[in-house]
Order: C-alpha cells, then sequence, then structure tokens
C-alpha cells in the first residue's frame, strides 16, 4: 500500500509485538510502556498521536507494542475502558492516514474484541493444512458469535469485507 503512494498506519495491537520487531524496533529495548496503546487504552492520553513512530519504509508508521501492553487486558476487562476506546483512538488520528492496518492479538481478549470493533474489514491468514482449515472454520464461527456480543454492547460492526489470505503456499 505504502509503494502505491498510501500513507499506512500499522497499530501493533499484539503484546508479543512481532509487527513492532518487522518493522525494526526491539520491542522491550526500544519501546517504553508509554509508548504503546497502554496510556490511551488506560485513560491517560486523550488521542494515540503521542505512540505514533516512522519506520524504515516510506509511507508506513507505527503504533509500536511490547510485553506491558498485555496490562490493558487487565484494564479493559475491569471496565476502565469500552470497546470503543481503540476505534475513538485511531479515529483521534486517522485524518493523517490512507490506510490503518491494525494487528490484533492471537486470541480473543479484551484487546482483540477492541480492534474487532474498530476494524472495517478483515483479513484472516490461514496456513494451507487440513487442522489449520478446520481451526480457522471453529474461528470464525467464534468471531460471529462474538461479533454479535459486541454489536449488542456498543452497536454495529461495519465490516466491509471478511477474507481469508492463504499463507506458505508451495507452489510444487
Amino acid at each position: 500500500l505504502a509503494r502505491e503512494g498510501l500513507r499506512v498506519l500499522l497499530v501493533d495491537c499484539d503484546p508479543q509485538a512481532s509487527a513492532t520487531a518487522i518493522f525494526g524496533y526491539v520491542p522491550e529495548a526500544d519501546i517504553p510502556a508509554g509508548g504503546t496503546l497502554l496510556p490511551y487504552l488506560e485513560g491517560d492520553q486523550s488521542d494515540l498521536e503521542y505512540a505514533v513512530r516512522a519506520t524504515y519504509f516510506d509511507g508506513v508508521y507505527l503504533v509500536p507494542s511490547n510485553l506491558h501492553l498485555y496490562r490493558a487486558e487487565y484494564t479493559l476487562a475491569a471496565g476502565t475502558a469500552e470497546l470503543d476506546r481503540l476505534r475513538d483512538g485511531i479515529d483521534s488520528i486517522s485524518h493523517a492516514f490512507d490506510v490503518v492496518v491494525i494487528d490484533p492479538p492471537p486470541s480473543l481478549g479484551m484487546i482483540s474484541l477492541n480492534a474487532l470493533y474498530a476494524a472495517n474489514a478483515m483479513i484472516i491468514p490461514m496456513s494451507l493444512g487440513l487442522l489449520d482449515f478446520y481451526s480457522t472454520v471453529s474461528f470464525v464461527q467464534m468471531l460471529n458469535e462474538t461479533i454479535e456480543v459486541i454489536e449488542q454492547r456498543v452497536g454495529s460492526v461495519q465490516s466491509k469485507f471478511v477474507k481469508v489470505l492463504m499463507t506458505r503456499v508451495n507452489d510444487a
């Protein structure tokens, strides 16, 4: 997307911080807890501008993550923030970007629920294998049930599309 001239923001919501590492940061060494989504999700920041960092790729910016972000699971579960907290944060800075990509944790915890409500489209990566297929089908079923609960609590989830992206494909 950035190579096509778009300004892209990647919001790393995963405390494992794989996306942060891929974009050139050592999560535990380079990123303080205050440089992640954590202060915003805990209510200590009014927008996400403080957390946006440049990457080595032209046109790609990052809201980084590290293990400290996991603390937000407890904060959000305790009810100190709503399921629309992340969406409001992204809305506060979206004017500066053409595309915002959210990388959620690989679980359906409170951070992931916020990411689901913030997203307007979804791409689910899946390796080509029988167990991966069954796991993805189960995940999509659980996702549908979860979206119903989110919609009952905060309102309609506006997804333009949900796609499965096949990964690790062999040409042979």
